[in-house]
């Protein structure tokens, strides 16, 4: 997942967001380890540490997983947190318990099929 995230550090300074944006090229999760993320045969966008995808992978690469109250922990405040995570939204929202109050506004997509939305809504 490199590529990606040498794109995405390309687009902000395209954009000249370099001072608004922090990148960090982790996997999110409920806790700290190393987790498998399943590369799609399909997207670059579409690989997960979840396997639910029908359309088969193209390999995993092992990656450094951290839960979102450590990214937050040192963080005054963030204004808009994306949330894409392919199937994983669960194990992201219960990594973050204790710096919730810092996030100003949170987009989320959620794959209903396979998570319980009302999990969402707590």
């Amino acid at each position: 997942m490199l590529k990606n995230f040498i794109l995405l550090a390309r687009n902000i300074l395209l954009n000249n967001l370099q001072n608004r944006v922090r990148l960090l090229n982790v996997a999110v999760g409920d806790r700290k380890a190393k987790a498998i993320l399943l590369l799609s045969r399909l997207s670059r966008g579409d690989s997960s540490i979840k396997k639910w995808h029908n359309s088969g992978s193209a390999g995993h690469v092992i990656v450094r997983m951290v839960p979102l109250d450590e990214i937050l922990v040192n963080e005054i405040a963030c204004d808009l947190m994306k949330i894409d995570v392919e199937g994983a939204e669960i194990e992201v929202l219960k990594g973050l318990q204790s710096q919730y109050s810092k996030i100003n506004n949170l987009i989320i997509e959620v794959h209903t099929s396979i998570v319980d939305i009302n999990y969402i809504y707590k």
